[in-house]
């Protein structure tokens, strides 16, 4: 087959879509990984014994038990949850669900890239409000927006990412009661330590997700859930393809339910190290570091570079995050590691 015949094969709207850019590639036993919100301190040991003794990857896994505990956990009833293979299915999933052809999604950049990605992936169209200077969310730009563009739903997180932010409730309320789906993403929810899950029952327009990614250490294992109104679960289980999460990713998640205690004390290190490293890093008077509520900074570089602090920084092995869009050119992200490699990765700064 010719490229040209593959090429008339595909949908004609792919060359809208943008790579994500991942994290760097390189080996992470080899390097300082500060550049993926990854928690430096992985799973919990339960899981790591459950994996190395498990011998039953021969069959199909049945996902009923690993809800239940999901579902105790989040403190709503199995019915309302839905398994994922990690967030970012859990996004493309209630996105495939909702949307027809040319429908409107909501976006507050900077945000989530997979938002923008996964709505025209499955052909709708992306309406962008701007976040404010400070990035907060311009809620009355946002309501303009969705009375007057029929937005169908709105992506929107909690805390948010790239800078850590928290979306007020009383701002949520009222977004709420707008007559579109609100997908609110709270992937660093055990790092916030608030959720709208109380809200759930209340506003079946409210789809929460979330990962176990970043608090119990799975980011590897790709395990995430929704926590939907019954009849939305329900379609999205019709959707969702059978075994859309393997055995190892749901022995990992029970395990790590069974091991909460542990797993939130490495949440409380990585929060008291977050706080050790802002206070250091706005003593460089070229880095403003923003509060954050998650396990990452986000700081603002002036007289210098981002990608030539970025590039500095891997030279001497250790990554972070530096950005191509304008609105964060003058910014660079360091995801919160353990102490040894935030001090490494202070040692490095102090040395530019």
């Amino acid at each position: 087959m010719k490229d040209e015949t593959l090429t008339r094969l595909l949908r004609s709207d792919l060359g809208a879509l943008r790579d994500y850019a991942p994290a760097h590639g390189m080996d992470p036993r080899r390097v300082i990984k500060l550049d993926a919100n990854e928690n430096p301190y992985g799973p919990s040991p339960r899981v790591l014994t459950a994996l190395a003794a498990a011998r039953t990857w021969q069959f199909y896994c049945s996902q009923d038990e690993a809800r239940a505990q999901v579902a105790q956990y989040a403190g709503v009833n199995p019915e309302n949850i839905v398994l994922t293979n990690g967030g970012d299915e859990a996004i493309d999933l209630v996105l495939r669900a909702i949307l027809e052809p040319h429908e409107v999604v909501l976006d507050a950049p900077p945000s989530f890239e997979m938002y923008r990605i996964f709505t025209l992936a499955n052909r709708g169209r992306v309406c962008e409000v701007a976040r404010r200077e400070d990035f907060t969310l311009d809620t009355d730009a946002v309501i303009r927006a969705a009375q007057t563009s029929n937005i169908k739903a709105l992506c929107l997180a909690s805390p948010n990412n790239p800078d850590g932010g928290l979306l007020p409730r009383a701002d949520l309320l009222r977004l709420l009661e707008l007559p579109a789906l609100v997908l609110m993403d709270e992937a660093y929810f055990e790092f916030a330590g608030t959720s709208a899950v109380d809200l759930a029952a209340r506003y079946p327009n409210l789809v929460i997700v979330r990962t176990f990614s970043k608090w119990a250490g799975l980011a590897g294992l790709r395990v995430g859930y929704l926590i939907a109104a019954p009849a939305l679960a329900r379609a999205l289980h019709t959707l969702r393809a059978p075994y859309n999460v393997n055995e190892a990713g749901l022995l990992a998640a029970r395990e790590s339910l069974l091991d909460v205690k542990y797993l939130m004390n490495n949440v409380r290190a990585i929060i008291a190290e977050r706080e050790r490293m802002r206070i250091a890093l706005s003593k460089f008077e070229w880095l403003t570091p923003l509060p954050s509520c998650t396990n990452f900074l986000l700081l603002r570089v002036a007289e210098r570079q981002p990608q030539a602090i970025k590039q500095a920084l891997a030279q001497r092995g250790i990554l972070i995050r530096a950005f191509q869009t304008p609105r964060l050119r003058d910014y660079i992200r360091i995801s919160v590691g353990a102490p040894a490699m935030n001090d490494a990765a202070l040692n490095a700064l102090r040395e530019l």
